[in-house]
């Protein structure tokens, strides 16, 4: 009794048929390998069509941000300079009490220069992880990265008001000590001296270079959110 094997499977290229269906069955597999990469390729765009969107309302919100603290700033850098003014009024000792308001005059522009820290934006977020490219519209992209790559500016400025008010401090105090200068009650002859005037200049002209750099930051950050209105965010 003769056992039967059953027939192997043929695959289509050794089967007994035209070229065209060969042409046929590779053309599907082909369509179908290709499709699955469309379909790939289109959920991947939703997704980071999806992730943009959440970046540009968070940019939104960090332009906002920055606008709204900038404006802060500056009003603070106006309040310092107009002090500066009136402690060079002070210095000539003709007002009643002037000592005493040279004095405290000072203390408000030095405890209020305090070094703001610049927390990470949304456009240094993707610039680091890769994710910039995602805003295809070049102008807009631009505007951002370098509207905020700005702050590298204002922080500058920040730093070199800091150190110059410190150094301003030391000459009109001395070698007290930082905790000591608010009880410090000196006499008219130490704090009316020509290097304690020189070192309230320096610190003038410091205040007006950091309220200048705002001002441009505000207008940089205000136009980069014009344009990300324009772009349809």
């Amino acid at each position: 009794m003769s056992i039967e094997s059953s027939p192997k499977p043929k695959f289509f290229f050794f089967r007994q048929r035209g070229e065209l269906g060969y042409l046929a069955e590779v053309s599907l597999i082909i369509f179908s390998i290709l499709f699955a990469f469309w379909v790939e390729r289109w959920r991947e765009g939703i997704e980071e069509d999806d992730r943009l969107k959440q970046y540009m309302t968070e940019i939104r919100v960090d332009l906002d941000i920055e606008i709204e603290t900038s404006r802060m700033n500056l009003y603070d850098c106006q309040v310092d300079t107009k002090l500066l003014s009136r402690i060079l009024q002070y210095a000539e000792g003709q007002q009643k009490d002037s000592t005493t308001k040279y004095r405290s005059s000072f203390l408000s522009v030095f405890y209020r220069g305090v070094y703001r820290t610049f927390a990470p934006t949304t456009i240094d977020v993707m610039t680091n992880n890769g994710d910039l490219e995602l805003i295809r519209n070049n102008e807009l992209q631009k505007a951002l990265v370098s509207t905020f790559a700005f702050r590298n500016e204002v922080a500058k400025e920040y730093r070199e008001f800091d150190r110059v008010t410190e150094e301003t401090g030391k000459v009109l105090f001395k070698d007290l000590q930082l905790s000591n200068w608010d009880k410090y009650k000196p006499i008219a002859s130490d704090l009316f001296q020509s290097s304690n005037t020189t070192a309230i200049f320096a610190l003038d002209r410091s205040a007006g270079k950091k309220a200048f750099t705002l001002k441009n930051y505000i207008e940089y950050l205000e136009a980069a959110k014009k344009k990300l209105a324009e772009s349809g965010y």
